[in-house]
């Protein structure tokens, strides 16, 4: 009868063990997403402001200027 007991209790530790390992590969799995979205949102933000600027030559022009201003 205590053998049966001290399996259920092994059994139970192994499981627990189970969804820990399990809980901990999602919340990497969590962080790396976010982290690639970040990236992502940062090369959608520096296409658009590319493209804005090819779509609007004065806007490279100002932005050269107040690029020369700060570097100064």
């Amino acid at each position: 009868m205590e053998l049966n007991y001290g399996i259920a209790e092994l059994i139970a530790l192994q499981q627990r063990d189970a969804l820990d390992s399990l809980d901990v590969r999602r919340r990497i799995e969590a962080e790396q997403m976010a982290q690639r979205r970040s990236r992502v949102r940062e090369y959608v933000a520096s296409g658009l402001v590319r493209i804005v600027m090819l779509l609007d030559h004065d806007a490279v022009e100002r932005a050269a200027l107040v690029t020369r201003g700060a570097s100064r």
